[in-house]
């Protein structure tokens, strides 16, 4: 705003953006997946099934 440069903050703030969110989106269906008590992916249930009985 004091240099002039309105136009380059707002393509500045846009890139920061669009680099932001799909970074959130990935957080965000982790966060839900483990708050609805899903199941970590790394784990093999049918092979822990077999390993508890």
């Amino acid at each position: 705003m004091y240099a002039g440069w309105t136009p380059t903050y707002q393509i500045i703030g846009a890139g920061t953006g669009l680099f932001i969110v799909p970074r959130t989106w990935k957080l965000l269906s982790q966060a839900v997946h483990i708050l609805m008590e899903g199941a970590p992916t790394e784990i093999d249930l049918p092979e822990l099934q077999k390993a508890l009985l």
